[in-house]
Order: C-alpha cells, then structure tokens, then sequence
C-alpha cells in the first residue's frame, strides 16, 4: 500500500498502531510521560489533552452522545495516566 506524503492518518493509525484505540493508547501513554518528563503544570497538560481529544474525536465512527461519554472517559483515563507517571518520574534519581 503506498502512503501518500502528509497522510497522517495512515501513517500513525493504521500502519504504526494498527487500530484507533491502540493509537489512543500509545498517545496518551506518550503525551503523559512527555509532560511528566518535562514537569509541565496540570492545568497545561489539561488544556492539551483536551484539544488532543477534540481533535481525534472526529476520528471515531460512534454517535454524537457516545463521541462525548468517549471523550469524557479518554480524558479522565489521559489524566490518570499522566498522575501516575508524573509520580513514578519524580522518584527516579536519574538527573
């Protein structure tokens, strides 16, 4: 299957995760220990996590009323995760 230059979509969806979902995952684990790495205030990665959720919500098949409780739960488990890392980061000794 030959991809197009800036074909996004193809390029991290379906040829690097091979699913949406697995792609969520991937991003928000990576998002989470990028702003936990770099000590970004809670309320910053708030904000981007939710423009990262607006974004990709346009992305799943479900219904309006579904596409919400999605996002609702996709951000509080992105939260979640980023709470957790953030800890396990601030215990390495490594500088």
């Amino acid at each position: 299957m030959v991809t197009q230059p800036l074909d996004l979509y193809t390029i991290f969806v379906e040829d690097l995760a091979g699913d949406l979902l697995i792609f969520y995952t991937l991003a928000i684990i990576a998002f989470s220990f990028l702003a936990a790495k770099f000590r970004i205030p809670n309320i910053i990665f708030l904000i981007l996590m939710t423009f990262f959720i607006i974004i990709m919500a346009g992305l799943t098949e479900f219904g309006t009323g579904l596409k919400i409780f999605y996002a609702l739960l996709i951000f509080i488990a992105g939260f979640f995760v980023y709470y957790s890392i953030s800890k396990i980061i601030k215990d390495w000794k490594i500088k």
